[in-house]
């Protein structure tokens, strides 16, 4: 399944960069920093369309941009991001690339980690304060 929108390919290039930072910002949630963003948009840039798709589990997302071990199928798999640079529990992003029946799809895969809750009003906390 290509991506062949006429509307996209009308569009400026400016207006195709704010379109890619609006769909990261949107799918992620707001989670990535503005050097993930920048970092993202670099390598991607705004010439071509691409599946995105969040996974719900580290095992699903590993399993999306596993190697193919289909000999028949052409698969390509770059790091995006790979969440060395911060916590063991960062936002992962990968582009893979496949050639089917011909056309080459290419998909963002992210993982979003699950952020715990941060607990409002802490009463450890107030007692701090007061002492």
């Amino acid at each position: 399944m290509g991506l062949n929108n006429r509307l996209f390919r009308k569009k400026s290039a400016k207006s195709k960069a704010k379109k890619l930072e609006m769909v990261l910002r949107r799918l992620t949630r707001g989670t990535m920093t503005v050097e993930q963003t920048r970092q993202l948009q670099s390598v991607l840039g705004y010439r071509r369309q691409y599946q995105m798709q969040v996974c719900s589990s580290k095992q699903t997302f590993r399993s999306a941009v596993a190697p193919s071990q289909d000999v028949e199928e052409k698969k390509m798999v770059l790091t995006l991001l790979d969440g060395k640079e911060t916590t063991e529990n960062a936002l992962l992003a990968t582009l893979v690339c496949r050639q089917v029946l011909g056309k080459i799809e290419s998909t963002v895969y992210f993982y979003l980690p699950k952020q715990k809750e941060v607990m409002r009003d802490d009463p450890r906390a107030k007692e701090a304060k007061e002492e």
